[in-house]
């Protein structure tokens, strides 16, 4: 017979050639020779990175993965490595079916496999999948008839696939699902499932490993002669089980859940020559395209395993090898692996997780991923409790809580070991008070959260930890124009180079105050100086030259510097509020203890009202100042007016009351954020709601800020002139809870009034009472000697003064000082008695229409002439609680104009401005006076006049 005779049948076997390392080539072939002509084979099992080497290749990371429990299963931890698809474990050379194929087990597990050549040059088939497997004499024959060489010269394309037939039925039953050129091989696969012989679920012994090969070769490149020389590709991915660190019992069963069964696969050989000893061994690559639907793979072990610690591995595939899950290389993104174990004790348990924080998230064609299983969530007893919320009021941006996270061994509860765990955000939104929407922060969540621990537990000594919780100021919206206009104000000063609100930055000699107006944002400075005691650079000795005037201490003041005066050493500064939340940043003290600092955050700049301090080594505040923020041009501008004697005698008032205000909406945003945290060993979880209160401040009406008569500190504005109770004022922030507005019914001295700038005074019901148990002087507002000139007990007449002596107490701004009574008679026509009844002298001016009736318009002359001035009803905050009247602390005569003179009747009775009518069903009151006799508890505006 002739070798162009080969395409007819001769009936004769083929001879393969299969070489292992350890056999004779000629003893394979059982004698015969490959130089007849007849085409022979040489395998080689190679793994998808090109290596046939023995040797166990390099595992990923060991660390175990923990895998997150599903559905209220326990939690699975996997310690996951890989290895090349080699060979079976060193030392347990596999010849059980199923068992990874590798060079030494090739004729073991593939009892056949199947070859279709073609010739290179025309693509003509030349041999159509044909089946080879060995016959008895240990010699691979073909199914059909003998294959010869058609020339020494003739080039073949040949393609192989192993195995054939799998546990008898034919692996590629539908011939079209494989097509070959060139160096490439195009075919689909399903990976099979079935159940044993018990009927129970045996999907993983049903899957062959697939593997497949391409070469091209004559007879004349092979050596031996006619040999062709196939190495074989995996092109699935194993998967295995191992124990460690596991309850003892039995493992029933593994199930791969949510997974392709289905793909199509491209396997692209390397067209490198060589292929025979002692050449390269060809490379290839496999690219899968799942098809069809997830499903699950289900594999019944029934494997005893022993109680296990993390030092002890346990098999488990192992026991059957043939157990290897053989699966198409895929993403894990939505795959799990659930094991069911029985424990020792009876107990069952399914163990879930996921797959895809394991290998990269994904298999890869040509591995096996072993997996050792670690059931700590079932050998321990674990507890992991947070704090369930945190609410952070506004203004607040700290807040603490606590991780109590532990495990005890089952049975020996005498065991008891810290567990970490960790925590990540799974909400953090924040919510517009303007617009209602929501804003979902959690990619970004540094924007919201600067500083929180995510890893815990580490300290193994303590089960129970606190950890702060630190946020960024919630942000701010206003309706109010004009804080826009101070937001967009050019900054004033520098961390470096604060600006000197006593020197206008260095343009005028030090004046100083109790009361910094501010118009724009920036870094701030001012110097630690007794309220007025230093004028145009100078010591101001006339403010405090009496020994009413004392410190916080209660020693007389001698010397305008607050560290000069003895026991006064400074030792920090802070806030203690501001109803502008969140403007005011970093209120510390400058090195040389010379100044209080402060920062205006543009973002949160509006017009507002606040006190900033210094403190002693105590923590008691030793002096305090009123900072006034407000865009107003014409702060310092003044209205003039006409003494009611003389005309020619003028007056300057100040245009706004002090601490005013205009009104406004102001919206905060809520923020709400949720932590997950997760404890190693078990996955347990627990979750940490964290609520920043966000707000909406209706201040639509304008006011101003109040005082208790002598003192220099303000109390808090009204919100609105509809709400007037004990609690209702602009809330505001505060450096501590301890300083927010309250009221205490106590007398004090002047002192502790001092130290407590946030406290308003009040008395008992009775009348007739002063906030000072100790201290009062008829000067605290006005230094003048003799300066007690006031209405006569028959209240006849008033004082005649004309000048006054700004004190160290006085409230106002630079230039500005307390009026004394006499100044506001203009107003009332003169009129200076105190009623005792509920009417009492006229106007001088236009009192509005309802429902502005609570505005008066008044004239700077006599007989209804000059400048129109608009005097706006702000009420006062009453000192006592009174049915008639309203709460202790509360608003009250919210259709009066009060303002308080510098004078006094005695220590429980100043003077004041009265311009009141109440509307029909607001009261009965209809008063003008400029002597009216007020309780000096009673909180009362100030319209400060100019220092002439």
């Amino acid at each position: 017979m002739t070798r162009k005779s080969l395409l007819h049948k001769a009936g004769l076997s083929a001879m393969l050639s299969l070489l292992i390392a350890s056999c004779a080539k000629d003893e394979m072939l059982n004698g015969r020779q490959i130089g007849e002509g007849i085409i022979g084979f040489d395998i080689t099992a190679l793994d998808a990175a090109g290596n046939a080497s023995q040797t166990r290749t390099a595992t990923d990371d060991d660390t175990p993965v923990m895998l997150l429990a599903k559905n209220g299963a326990d939690t699975l931890y996997l310690h996951p490595s890989v290895e090349q698809n080699l060979h079976a474990p060193a030392g347990k050379r596999a010849t059980t079916k199923g068992t990874p194929v590798t060079t030494d087990n090739f004729s073991e597990q593939c009892k056949d496999f199947g070859v279709t050549a073609y010739t290179q040059n025309d693509h003509k088939l030349y041999i159509a999948d044909e089946k080879i497997d060995r016959n008895t004499n240990n010699i691979w024959t073909s199914s059909g008839d003998t294959r010869y060489w058609p020339s020494e010269e003739t080039v073949l394309d040949f393609y192989a696939y192993a195995p054939y037939t799998y546990k008898g039925e034919t692996v590629f039953t539908d011939k079209s699902a494989i097509t070959c050129k060139g160096n490439t091989i195009r075919f689909s696969y399903t990976v099979p499932t079935g159940k044993d012989e018990n009927d129970q679920p045996a999907d993983a012994m049903m899957q062959p490993d697939i593997m497949f090969s391409y070469t091209a070769c004559s007879q004349a490149t092979t050596e031996p002669e006619g040999t062709v020389s196939l190495t074989f590709s995996h092109a699935l991915a194993g998967v295995k089980f191992v124990a460690n660190d596991i309850s003892g019992g039995t493992i029933n069963t593994i199930t791969l859940k949510n997974l392709y069964g289905q793909g199509a696969c491209v396997y692209t050989a390397s067209t490198s020559a060589g292929g025979n000893e002692g050449t390269e061994k060809p490379k290839g690559t496999f690219i899968w395209t799942p098809k069809g639907t997830q499903k699950n793979f289900t594999q019944t072990f029934n494997v005893s395993v022993n109680e296990g610690t993390a030092d002890d591995q346990q098999p488990i595939t192992e026991k059957n090898p043939e157990t290897t899950f053989m699966m198409i290389p895929q993403s894990l993104q939505n795959a799990e692996v659930e094991i069911n174990i029985t424990t020792t004790a009876g107990e069952t348990h399914t163990l879930v997780g996921s797959l895809a924080q394991t290998n990269g998230g994904q298999w890869e064609a040509g591995k096996i991923y072993t997996y050792s299983i670690s059931t700590e969530s079932i050998n321990w007893e674990y507890t992991i409790e947070v704090t369930p919320s945190i609410e952070l009021p506004l203004g607040t941006i700290t807040g603490n809580y606590t991780v109590e996270s532990y495990r005890i061994r089952k049975g020996d509860s005498s065991i008891k070991e810290a567990v970490e765990w960790s925590a990540v955000p799974i909400r953090a939104m924040e919510t517009d008070s303007y617009t209602g929407t929501t804003t979902n922060y959690l990619s970004n969540i540094s924007q919201l959260v600067t500083e929180f621990t995510v890893n815990g537990g580490t300290n193994h000594a303590n089960y129970e930890e606190s950890y702060p919780i630190v946020l960024t100021n919630t942000p701010m919206q206003t309706s109010y124009k004009g804080d826009e206009t101070l937001k967009k104000a050019p900054a004033k000063g520098s961390p470096e180079s604060p600006y000197d609100l006593s020197t206008k930055g260095g343009s005028i000699s030090m004046t100083t105050a109790n009361c910094y107006i501010v118009n724009a944002p920036g870094t701030y400075q001012l110097p630690l100086v007794y309220g007025n005691a230093i004028k145009d650079g100078g010591t101001n000795e006339e403010a405090y030259n009496n020994a009413a005037f004392v410190n916080h201490l209660g020693q007389q003041i001698t010397s305008p510097y607050i560290k000069e005066n003895s026991g006064c050493t400074p030792h920090d500064c802070a806030l203690v509020w501001s109803d502008g939340f969140y403007m005011f940043k970093d209120v510390h003290l400058s090195e040389d203890e010379g100044y209080l600092v402060f920062t205006l955050d543009c973002q949160f700049m509006q017009q507002a009202n606040a006190i900033v301090a210094v403190r002693d080594d105590d923590g008691n505040i030793m002096w305090s100042w009123h900072i006034w923020v407000t865009e107003h041009e014409d702060i310092y501008g003044t209205y003039e007016i006409d003494d009611w004697d003389n005309a020619s005698t003028k007056y300057h008032l100040m245009k706004y009351n002090l601490g005013w205000v205009d009104g406004k909406k102001v919206y905060y945003n809520e923020r709400n954020v949720t932590y997950l945290f997760t404890q190693k060993g078990s996955g347990k979880t627990a979750e940490m709601k964290v609520i920043q209160k966000g707000a909406t401040f209706n201040y639509k009406d304008a006011g101003s800020t109040y005082y208790q008569w002598g003192r220099k500190d303000p109390i808090v504005a009204l919100r609105n002139r509809d709400q007037i109770g004990g609690a209702d004022y602009r809330l505001h922030e505060t450096s501590e809870e301890k300083y927010q507005y309250k009221y205490e019914i106590k007398q004090v001295p002047i002192s502790e009034s001092i130290k407590n700038p946030n406290i308003l005074y009040t008395r008992e019901n009775s009348w007739g009472t002063t906030w000072m148990s100790s201290g009062y002087s008829e000067r605290l507002w006005d230094n003048t000697a003799g300066n007690n000139i006031k209405v006569d007990e028959t209240e006849t007449n008033v004082g005649t003064e004309t000048e006054t002596v700004k004190t160290i107490y006085d409230p106002s701004p630079r230039g500005f000082k307390i009026p004394f009574a006499k100044v506001f008679a203009v107003f009332v026509n003169g009129e200076k008695g105190s009623p005792s009844g509920s009417t009492l002298g006229s106007l001088n001016g236009i009192q509005k229409a309802a429902p502005d009736d609570y505005i008066y318009q008044v004239y700077s002359s006599r007989d209804r002439k000059g400048t129109l001035i608009e005097l706006i009803s702000t009420g006062q905050r009453l000192e006592r609680h009174n049915d008639a009247l309203g709460e202790m602390g509360g608003l009250w005569a919210m259709w009066g104009v009060y303002f308080w003179s510098s004078n006094t009747l005695n220590d429980k009775t100043g003077y004041s401005l009265v311009i009141r009518n109440d509307p029909e069903g607001k009261g009965t009151d209809k008063v003008f006076t400029y002597g009216f006799q007020g309780s000096i508890p009673m909180a009362r505006p100030v319209r400060s006049m100019k220092e002439e």
